[in-house]
């Protein structure tokens, strides 16, 4: 069955591509290797994982993230995301299981993992990358959505008001209309500094 990705006009799907994808030979940057690459990935998304590493800083200012949600572009909006993926589920974290590459792209097996959730949860991914100038250029990552929503809901529902409602809708909201995403950053730092949220 083919999934379908909602974008907007402005930040279009595309698959991985040399465009997209130069070689990493020349465009690893700190990394220098594949490993490398794979080794600070694992690294970032280890329980408990820290927004800090997904800043603006680590994407090209050119780049495209895809999910099974929605199309991102540019480094802002790629690092908002992250942001407030890791405030609303502070506890939320990843399992790295093994990794490929080829000239150009870098496909990483990994999981989902609600660590510290009622329920522990692995929910299978794959994020295939693409790097220029040493940063994220591309990513396209795949994942059942309904499974992924299903765990976040049974491990951490409850814990603040904002979990109501359409999860999955409010989340490809935060894909598509960076000022929302915004406003709901900012409710969520303020409910975490203030207590009003399980951390």
């Amino acid at each position: 069955m083919p999934e379908y990705i909602r974008t907007k006009r402005k930040c279009q799907f595309a698959e991985p591509n040399p465009i997209w994808c130069p070689p990493l030979k020349d465009n690893l940057g700190k990394y220098k290797t594949p490993a490398g690459f794979y080794e600070w990935h694992t690294s970032i998304w280890e329980y408990q994982v820290d927004p800090a590493n997904f800043g603006p800083d680590i994407f090209h200012p050119g780049c495209l993230l895809t999910d099974s949600f929605a199309t991102m572009c540019g480094p802002i909006h790629s690092s908002l995301y992250f942001q407030l993926l890791f405030g609303f589920f502070p506890h939320l974290s990843g399992k790295h299981i093994t990794y490929a590459a080829n000239d150009n792209e870098i496909h990483i097996t990994w999981a989902f993992v609600t660590t510290k959730g009622r329920k522990e949860i692995l929910v299978p991914a794959n994020d295939v990358f693409g790097m220029k100038d040493g940063l994220i250029n591309y990513r396209l990552a795949t994942f059942d959505v309904p499974t992924v929503i299903g765990a976040l809901l049974i491990a951490y529902g409850g814990t603040d008001p904002l979990f109501e409602g359409n999860l999955a809708e409010t989340m490809w909201r935060w894909h598509v209309d960076e000022d929302f995403a915004r406003e709901q950053l900012a409710e969520v730092q303020v409910r975490r500094a203030t207590g009003t949220q399980e951390t």
